[in-house]
């Protein structure tokens, strides 16, 4: 499990590195550390995304499915009102 201590996490660096434990079926190590970046950056979607592919792959189809509405609720809040340039 990685620790992250940064107030800003890179989602591009947690992303490779937990990605690498999906395949492995390491789901409880990837739930771990997009919980942490979770913490630490609460607003990228991206790391509730993943974490819900990790709970699915557990069968934690309850906590996913809460995941991933945070994450499309987070995309939604991220994008520009139509209209506005």
């Amino acid at each position: 499990m990685l620790k992250y201590t940064s107030l800003r996490v890179s989602t591009a660096l947690v992303l490779r590195v937990s990605e690498a434990t999906v395949p492995m079926q390491e789901f409880d190590r990837a739930i771990d550390d997009f919980s942490q970046a979770i913490a630490l950056t609460p607003d990228d979607p991206a790391f509730y995304l993943h974490r819900s592919y990790s709970r699915l792959g557990k069968g934690q189809t309850d906590e996913a499915d809460a995941d991933m509405e945070k994450a499309q609720s987070l995309q939604e809040e991220a994008r520009p009102e139509r209209g506005t340039p």
